[in-house]
């Protein structure tokens, strides 16, 4: 999966991508490098640089064993970014507020 943004807050794609067990290639921008670990998750680029992203997009197609890993730490990954996670953390947080 490449997400080539400029700027991108979150990028909740990259959680879905990752959850579907894909490799990730994206820039190194806003919020996407908390979502993807460099090496680990997925491969990160410099925004606008076609030839570092063309660079891991052959990485990847060449190295089956880097696809897989990267893959496979996507999905355990995408579980700390998931709906369910999310709603009951802001539920608490929404509940020490009001003192329950």
């Amino acid at each position: 999966m490449a997400l080539g943004s400029e700027n991108e807050s979150f990028g909740r794609v990259l959680v879905e991508a990752m959850a579907c067990g894909l490799p990730i290639v994206a820039t190194r921008v806003g919020g996407i490098p908390e979502i993807v670990r460099e090496g680990k998750d997925g491969l990160l680029v410099a925004p606008g640089n076609t030839e570092e992203m063309a660079e891991a997009f052959l990485k990847l197609l060449k190295d089956g064993s880097l696809r897989d890993r990267l893959g496979k730490s996507g999905l355990e990954r995408a579980e700390a970014f998931s709906m369910d996670l999310h709603v009951n953390r802001i539920i608490d947080i929404f509940e020490d507020a009001i003192g329950k």
